[in-house]
């Protein structure tokens, strides 16, 4: 009895965490997505709504939809305690 119950127990919080995953990816599935996948949804999202705006540059644009496959580096911090 206290197996079955234990058991029940431990399975709750594994079908609610499953059961919340199924809802974004059914209701809101861009928000399992990662902020930077919402970056550039949203800027091409907002180039293609521009009607009549300014010229863009195509490769500007692919720099947006695809991005390179290294992410940009910043430099190190400078050391101050020279």
């Amino acid at each position: 009895m206290f197996a079955t119950a234990a058991f029940v127990m431990a399975c709750i919080p594994l079908l609610a965490a499953i059961f919340v995953a199924m809802r974004f990816a059914f209701v809101d599935p861009d928000r399992l997505q990662s902020e930077e996948y919402n970056l550039r949804s949203r800027s091409l999202a907002m180039v293609l709504e521009a009607k009549g705006g300014p010229n863009l540059n195509p490769e500007a644009l692919a720099v947006v939809a695809k991005p390179s496959a290294e992410p940009e580096r910043l430099p190190p911090p400078a050391d101050d305690h020279a």
